[in-house]
C-alpha cells in the first residue's frame, strides 16, 4: 500500500473548507492516531509546517479519509508534546516560542546532551564508526555552505536535526533519547522560524567538528565544552538577531514566510 501522504493546502487555511478534493487514503501499520502524529511531525521537521500555521481538524480528517476522532487525538498528543497549541473555534496552530522559552529549551538540550556524553564515556560507547557517522552528516552540511551561510537552509536544518539525534542515540538511554527527541523537534520549529537569524553555515560545521574531534580523542572535558559552546553560540545569535526582549515571539518577530535560497515559497497560510 502507498504510504500516508497529504496535500497541506487542503487543511491549513484561514477558514475550514466544506469538502476535500483528495480521495481517501488507506492507512496501514500504526494506529490512525500514531500515523497522523508521525505525518504531522514529519511536516514540521521538513519545514512544510512552520510556527503560526493553522491546522483544521475537519479538513485534515477529510483529506486523509478518516473520522475526526483520531485526528483530534493526534492533535491533543502533539499539543502535549509542545508542538502545537489548540485554540477553541480557531483550530490548532503550530507553536510559536518567546525568546525566554527558546532559552529554556536550549538550556535543557544542553543538560541532556551533557548527560548523554557522561553515559557514552562511562559505558565506553564512543566508537570510530560513531564518529564517522557524525562526520558524514556534518560533511553533508558543509557542502551546503557558501559565503558563511547555507545554500539550502531547509536541507541543512534537517541534517542538523539528524546530527543531534544520532549523537543522542549513541548513549543508549531510552528515556533520555525520548525526552531529547521531543525537544529537538520543538527546536526544529525554532530553526524554521529563524530564516533571518543570519549566516550560521560555517559556524555550525565548525562547532560540530569541534564536538566530533573531542569524541575522537575520547576527551570528556573537551566534549562538554564543545557541546556547551555550540548551543551557547546558537542562543547568542538569536539574541543578536532578534534582541533580548523576553516577550518577543519567535513565530512573529522573525519572518517565517520568507524562505531562504534553496526553499521555494510555500502556499501555507500564515493565519496569525
Amino acid at each position: 500500500m502507498a504510504p500516508l501522504a497529504m496535500n497541506n493546502d487542503q487543511f491549513i487555511n484561514d477558514q475550514p473548507t466544506k469538502e476535500a478534493n483528495k480521495p481517501p487514503l488507506v492507512l496501514v501499520k500504526e494506529t490512525l492516531t500514531q500515523q497522523i502524529c508521525t505525518l504531522l511531525k514529519s511536516r514540521i521537521l521538513n519545514g512544510e509546517l512552520v510556527a503560526g500555521n493553522r491546522i483544521w481538524a475537519v479538513d485534515l480528517a477529510k483529506t486523509l479519509g478518516v473520522s475526526i476522532a483520531p485526528v483530534k487525538e493526534a492533535l491533543l498528543i502533539l499539543c502535549g508534546e509542545g508542538l502545537i497549541n489548540n485554540i477553541p473555534r480557531r483550530g490548532s496552530v503550530i507553536r510559536t516560542f518567546s525568546l525566554e522559552e527558546m532559552h529554556e529549551l536550549y538550556d535543557v538540550r544542553r543538560l541532556l546532551e551533557i548527560e548523554a556524553l557522561e553515559i557514552m564515556f562511562r559505558k565506553k560507547r564512543i566508537s570510530n564508526e560513531f564518529c564517522a557517522e557524525l562526520t558524514t552528516i556534518n560533511q553533508r552540511i558543509g557542502k551546503l555552505c557558501h559565503d558563511g551561510d547555507f545554500t539550502n537552509r531547509s536541507l541543512a536544518f534537517e541534517l542538523d536535526w539528524q546530527f543531534h539525534q544520532r549523537f543522542m542515540q549513541n548513549c543508549g538511554h531510552g528515556l533520555l533519547i525520548e525526552l531529547y527527541s521531543r525537544l529537538n523537534t520543538q527546536a526544529q520549529i525554532i530553526r524554521y522560524a529563524s530564516w533571518n537569524i543570519g549566516p550560521r553555515g560555517t559556524k555550525t560545521v565548525d562547532e560540530h567538528e569541534a564536538i566530533i574531534s573531542s569524541l575522537r580523542k575520547r576527551n570528556l572535558s573537551e566534549a562538554k565544552k564543545s557541546v556547551t559552546a555550540h548551543l551557547g553560540s546558537i542562543i547568542r545569535d538569536f539574541d543578536d538577531a532578534i534582541g533580548a526582549d523576553e516577550n518577543t515571539d519567535m513565530g512573529l518577530a522573525v519572518n517565517a514566510n520568507t524562505p531562504p535560497a534553496g526553499r521555494s515559497q510555500t502556499t501555507l497560510a500564515d493565519s496569525l
